[in-house]
């Protein structure tokens, strides 16, 4: 009887924890994708009488405003994905994942007796953006009508100052466009290229092959190789951009050339082991921790790999994908001294009254290099915008750090990369530009130069207010 009475108290015991468990994981890890969902009932009352609250660029300008079923967008496509849109059928963007915060009225019990009095409305609490209405101009204009994506940050921050997607669509007649932009396969207008296009990110994954020789060989320095223009390398011919022998290199030398031979001999030099060790601490085969829909970056090269597969992805081909967000977040890292910052869109909430809540305070992601290394990739980053692939890219009479790429793809052109980030010395801003099939890296040197003029004169304009 007694054995019994135990094993019946051990079962109770069982399924009460296992209920305890279920509920912690409830409220710690569910919770905000419960209450931001647009099936939760909640939210659907709510949205028959609250007037959802504003979204604000950085400098506290109207992106988006008015209740769902009357939501307009004064920037049009600008935001278009990044904010998103919000009806009654559609949400997307920011206005998807922050639904319930704009939905969530601030003290409801007194906006409620005021309005009964009053008749004015119950508002949701307003959400003012990392985003700044100039810098995402700017990284629009540069793309031009061109597939593509381009993405600013603060690379000590972790705040995304821009986020441009292209093809794009209009927020303001999301209801009326939602059939023919679903159904247009070719230009995927609804996709985020900026963080959810998944792309081989040809030369500029040198920086992260850099960095694995930095990490696993003492000679890094006096490795050298004498580049002919192509070579031979586990059965795979590798060859330089138009043939270029670039002769005896070492590797500050070769990156900033973008020495293709010299990088696939570094690469079996460094091998699949410690290639894939500084992949993943630069956010690889990870799932990044981002408010807003995205891809993760993909490094499948493993330890038994062949010469062949080795070479591939040295140079940044064969299997690996990565999204624009993620390449920024690398050259951020780079830029801050090796600390990646988690990235952000949402700096915090207003209430009705004009009160601020929700702050959100810089987050350290992970540690993807030493500091010292952080200065050696910078070193060679200066290189290549200075002597190198990069030049053009540069603001006038800014020193900045960079590294091009030309992505190889079965579809087309070859895809153009840029990322890097200025002053060199002391940076303020990271810009990642990628052209769709626009033919190479030396087509995205003025978009980049371009967008991170402007993202300079923001950040003084920042600094010049908090004087």
């Amino acid at each position: 009887m007694k054995k019994s009475i135990r094993r019946v108290f051990w079962l109770y015991f069982l399924l009460f924890a296992a209920l305890v468990a279920y509920l912690a994981k409830f409220i710690v890890f569910d919770a905000g994708t419960v209450v931001n969902s647009p099936l939760n009932p909640r939210v659907s009352l709510e949205k028959e009488d609250v007037v959802r609250g504003d979204i604000l660029d950085a400098q506290n300008r109207v992106i988006a405003s008015g209740a769902a079923d009357a939501r307009t967008y004064p920037y049009g496509r600008l935001f278009a994905h990044a904010v998103g849109c919000a009806d009654k059928n559609h949400l997307s963007g920011i206005e998807a994942k922050f639904n319930f915060e704009l939905e969530n009225p601030h003290l409801e019990v007194i906006q409620r007796i005021g309005r009964l009095l009053t008749g004015a409305p119950v508002k949701g609490n307003s959400l003012v953006l990392t985003l700044d209405a100039d810098v995402q101009q700017a990284a629009y204009d540069a793309l031009g009508g061109r597939k593509g994506a381009v993405v600013v940050l603060e690379p000590s921050t972790g705040k995304v100052l821009a986020m441009v997607s292209y093809p794009n669509f209009d927020p303001n007649t999301i209801a009326a466009d939602w059939d023919k932009l679903r159904g247009d396969t070719d230009n995927s207008p609804l996709l985020n290229r900026a963080s959810q296009g998944m792309y081989p990110p040809g030369s500029v994954f040198k920086i992260i092959t850099a960095l694995a020789a930095l990490q696993s060989l003492p000679d890094v320095y006096g490795f050298e190789y004498d580049c002919k223009g192509s070579g031979d390398f586990g059965g795979r011919t590798i060859s330089c951009f138009n043939g270029t022998a670039h002769g005896r290199e070492d590797i500050k030398r070769a990156f900033a050339v973008s020495c293709n031979t010299f990088f696939a001999a570094l690469g079996l030099r460094v091998g699949p082991r410690n290639l894939r060790s500084a992949a993943e601490a630069a956010l690889f085969n990870s799932t990044l921790d981002f408010s807003l829909e995205h891809g993760d970056g993909s490094f499948p090269l493993d330890a038994g790999a062949g010469g062949n597969e080795i070479v591939e992805t040295a140079i940044g081909q064969g299997r690996t994908m990565t999204t624009p967000l993620q390449m920024a977040l690398v050259a951020a890292a780079v830029a801050n001294g090796g600390i990646m910052m988690k990235p952000y869109v949402v700096d915090r909430e207003l209430t009705a009254g004009g009160y601020e809540t929700g702050n959100v305070m810089p987050e350290m992601l992970r540690q993807a290099m030493s500091a010292e290394q952080a200065r050696a990739l910078t070193e060679m980053m200066t290189g290549a915008v200075e002597n190198g692939t990069g030049r053009n890219a540069a603001p006038d009479g800014v020193t900045m750090a960079g590294k091009t790429g030309s992505a190889q793809n079965p579809n087309g052109a070859d895809h153009g990369w840029f990322v890097g980030f200025a002053p060199a010395d002391k940076p303020a801003a990271v810009v990642c530009v990628l052209g769709e099939n626009i033919g190479g890296s030396s087509k995205v040197l003025g978009m980049a130069k371009s967008v991170m003029e402007k993202a300079l004169e923001a950040e003084n304009r920042r600094l010049g207010s908090l004087q």
